[in-house]
């Protein structure tokens, strides 16, 4: 069977699309068709088994096969799944301001119709709203950006070797000398990547434009699981690029958030070893 040797586990909303497609023109590494196969952590696949789950993967002679399904990272039985299916492959996980990810979050929720609140009060009723698997993907806009916590599980299931954190804002701004560490890890070949994602495409605000394209969007999610083609294309008709909007996260709810996770960022610095670029507020 063709199985992976290295997934991007996460974190969502931090680049793990640009990684993904960055990384697939390496001579070496062959993706998976589509990126996010959702084996681990969907109960539908992965009920499926490791033959539906292999053939997601070409048969190419690739020293690495990669997929990418960022709630990975924070599913509750993903680290053990993986583990028991694949041995200590190689995890790659790009971290971004827990803040700006929390905030894309919520607007990613926004234009899937999952979410109706105003950003105050998404936040203000999370604990409530993730009563099960399913709520806690949509709406665990704190609880993802807790990242030392769910990277421990990592670290203590496949070994910190085995794990390559990322900085979202360097991947941004100087994606080569990434990906240059990133083949390192992966003990492949340096190669020159084109890049054609630029760093404001990957971090640029859009907003819902019809919470009924939104609620559709929600419909197939629902109804078809992962992965579907229906919610992905409504989701690109119902974005629209605009300053402001009744959606923004406004001065108090930021401070709020930024006081949440300082304590967890002078964590993930003790257990990664790094100083992020967008940590400074944090300490």
């Amino acid at each position: 069977m063709e199985l992976p040797n290295c997934i991007i586990i996460g974190a969502q909303k931090a680049g793990t699309t640009a990684l993904f497609n960055y990384l697939v023109q390496h001579s070496k590494v062959s993706g998976s068709s589509p990126k996010e196969l959702h084996f681990f952590d969907d109960e539908n696949n992965y009920n499926k088994g490791l033959k539906w789950y292999s053939e997601k993967f070409s048969v190419e002679n690739a020293d690495i096969k990669i997929e990418a399904t960022p709630f990975y990272l924070n599913h509750p039985k993903c680290a053990e799944r993986i583990h028991d299916a694949l041995g200590r492959i190689k995890l790659l996980v790009v971290l971004r301001d827990p803040v700006e990810r929390a905030y894309s979050h919520y607007l990613h929720e926004l234009k899937f119709g999952w979410e109706t609140k105003s950003f105050s009060l998404a936040l203000d009723h999370e604990r409530v709203a993730c009563n099960n698997i399913l709520n806690f993907q949509h709406y665990s806009y704190k609880e993802r950006g807790l990242y030392s916590k769910y990277l421990k599980v990592y670290y203590n299931t496949f070994g910190n070797s085995n794990v390559h954190c990322i900085d979202f804002e360097k991947l941004k701004h100087d994606p080569q000398s990434v990906l240059n560490g990133v083949c390192d890890f992966l003990g492949i070949n340096r190669e020159t990547f084109t890049l054609k994602q630029s760093s404001s495409e990957m971090n640029k605000a859009m907003y819902p434009k019809s919470s009924v394209l939104g609620h559709l969007c929600k419909f197939f999610d629902r109804a078809l699981g992962h992965p579907n083609i229906f919610s992905r294309q409504i989701y690109k008709l119902n974005l629209t690029n605009i300053k402001k909007s009744k959606f923004d996260m406004g001065d108090s709810e930021k401070l709020n958030l930024i006081n949440y996770f300082e304590s967890d960022y002078r964590e993930l610095k003790k257990i990664t070893g790094m100083d992020f670029s967008w940590g400074k507020r944090y300490e």
